[in-house]
């Protein structure tokens, strides 16, 4: 268990332990192909909790429900493009990165609130407790770990990155009046700010989407398989979701 500052993450984290051995058991196999394991414990408003794996290598970022199956999204790094793989109707969703070449449609006053904390370290690592805010509204409340898994974190930055662009592709399509301040500068405009700071070992989003670090494997073998699309699968893009 990495952090833990409630009696009610203690009972969660327990209640998933047995979830994360199997997880870490059969996650990796044996290859010459070195990586980071990130596990998560995460819950949307209304949903039950689930798991998030991250795998993160030189080239690839791959998140996925902790199951070495054909549901997963896959960044590659190098080219820059997201894959979100679907096995139910085996298709491939394609996202190419765009550079972010506009303004906010509305204006975002954007700020920082550090909240005294007594969290505990993480390997050596000082958590902080801050919210980060948007027109005067909380979008995230965050703990994050000063200096852990640096990797990780800039692999994250580039894969918020590559998808702001796409991200920002579909504001046209909304009314004005449906755009949200938090919104705008999670997903887009500001997209990488809750990385700044650190690790995000817990992390609360204005919508209700909760997530805390279970624990992690730095310098591990990963099966170069669980980064190679699936076979057979017929691609699309963002652009063809938007043109029908």
């Amino acid at each position: 268990m990495i952090f833990d500052n409630s009696n009610y993450f203690k009972k969660r984290l327990l209640i998933s332990l047995s979830v994360i051995v199997l997880i870490f058991l059969n996650s990796c196999t044996k290859t010459g192909l070195q990586g980071t394991e990130v596990i998560f414990s995460e819950t949307e408003k209304g949903a039950p909790e689930q798991v998030t794996r991250m795998l993160v290598t030189k080239k690839y970022l791959r998140i996925d429900e902790g199951k070495n199956n054909n549901d997963f999204l896959l960044y590659d790094r190098v080219k820059r493009v997201i894959y979100s793989t679907n096995s139910t109707d085996k298709r491939t969703l394609v996202v190419n990165a765009q550079p972010l070449n506009r303004k906010s449609p509305i204006k975002l006053g954007n700020k920082v609130e550090k909240i005294p904390t007594d969290a505990p370290p993480i390997d050596g690592h000082k958590v902080q407790h801050l919210n980060l805010l948007t027109n005067n509204e909380i979008c995230y409340d965050l703990f994050a770990a000063e200096g852990l898994l640096p990797k990780v974190v800039t692999a994250l930055k580039e894969y918020r990155i590559a998808l702001s662009g796409e991200q920002a592709a579909i504001i046209d399509a909304m009314p004005k009046e449906m755009l949200m301040p938090c919104d705008l500068a999670n997903n887009i405009f500001m997209s990488t700010r809750h990385l700044d700071h650190g690790f995000p070992v817990r992390l609360q989003e204005t919508k209700g989407r909760f997530r805390e670090l279970v624990n992690y494997r730095q310098d591990i073998s990963v099966d170069e398989a669980l980064l190679k699309l699936p076979e057979g699968y017929s691609e699309f893009t963002a652009e063809d979701m938007r043109n029908r």
